[in-house]
């Protein structure tokens, strides 16, 4: 039997890596089975990523077309800038190198998804893989932006967007004059430090070209197409990345009681590129994203029963976090089918 972990290079985690690694619980698959669900294949990424970039390019039209008009305006904006706000999905996938077979077009996709989303792609990558190596685990997981207990207004403020976005400026800024700290290096391979400085660089430019081109006069395109609506939208994507750890049980070796699982709509699956499916990702991180719901049927007898949705997701983390004001050490409790031994 072949027990849960990665199965890509990058985000395999030896014992020096991770801590407290042989008490990790780790589910049994059958070698047959998870060599089936760990096969990478070209199409279904070229399908999510190409269907969502010709829906892209459909609202952004409508958007650019009605700008005039403020009753269609205001809801083709707000629609669009929560599709485009997804690039998050896309990006994370290719981070793991698992969203397409042929690597060239796994890392073309992953640099205009991560612009798009607005991290340089380097630095996500390690961070990431910090972040699988090291699950919430306080110091250790590098992508772990928030602690419990978490107030209301943290949670408002992950919500929406606004703390990261400073983050992410200030970060990208440091990285392109060369600053690093030393978690960040702790992190970041030696041999990946250039290529992280260039990429932020980069990115940078890309960022203040666009700027300067609607600041100029030259074209409001950037603004009504970039800016703005990821300004607006991105409030939906994290309403989604809430439910992956915040109000989770910290420092535990088990995925169950760190991360959490959601059941989803279609829509909400497309868009999101089925990362509802978050303790099994995490339990097998080099398993595509068109596996998971395969990869959950497996497992679904010895994981948590996935909360109904991200609206009661949420409304559990709210519910969590004005508990945690009168008991710090109030986290989310997983609910199972069965009696856990």
């Amino acid at each position: 039997m072949l027990q849960g972990g990665s199965a890509r290079a990058d985000y395999e985690t030896p014992a020096q890596q991770r801590p407290d690694t042989e008490k990790w619980w780790k589910p049994q698959v059958a070698p047959r089975q998870i060599r089936e669900l760990l096969r990478l294949r070209d199409l279904p990424g070229v399908m999510f990523f190409g269907s969502w970039l010709l829906l892209v390019a459909l609202l952004g039209f409508g958007v650019w077309n009605t700008r005039e008009t403020l009753w269609a305006f205001i809801p083709l904006l707000c629609l669009y800038g929560t599709v485009l706000s997804f690039a998050y999905a896309c990006s994370h996938e290719c981070a793991h190198r698992t969203a397409f077979r042929t690597p060239w077009l796994n890392e073309l996709v992953y640099y205009v998804s991560s612009f798009i989303f607005g991290q340089e792609p380097v630095y996500r990558r390690y961070s990431h893989i910090s972040h699988h190596a090291k699950t919430w685990y306080p110091g250790k997981d590098a992508q772990m932006e928030y602690r419990n207990p978490i107030t209301l207004m943290g949670y408002l403020h992950a919500t929406s967007g606004l703390p990261v976005w400073w983050g992410i400026v200030t970060t990208m800024a440091r990285h392109a004059a060369g600053r690093l700290n030393r978690e960040e290096l702790d992190v970041i391979p030696q041999t990946e430090v250039r290529k992280l400085i260039w990429g932020s660089r980069a990115f940078l430019a890309g960022y203040f070209g666009l700027a300067a081109i609607a600041i100029s006069g030259l074209s409001l395109l950037p603004v009504y197409l970039f800016f703005l609506p990821r300004f607006i939208g991105g409030w939906a994507v994290n309403f989604f990345i809430n439910t992956q750890h915040m109000c989770m049980a910290e420092g535990r070796p088990d995925h169950r009681e760190t991360t959490r699982s959601v059941h989803c709509s279609y829509v909400g699956r497309y868009l999101y590129w089925n990362m509802n499916y978050h303790i099994e990702h995490h339990l097998f991180p080099g398993v595509p994203f068109h596996q998971l719901s395969a990869l959950s049927a497996q497992l679904h007898h010895v994981l948590p029963i996935p909360d109904r949705g991200m609206i009661k997701s949420n409304a559990d983390i709210i519910r969590i976090i004005m508990a945690q004001r009168s008991d710090p050490n109030v986290v989310y409790t997983p609910r199972y089918r069965i009696t856990q031994a």
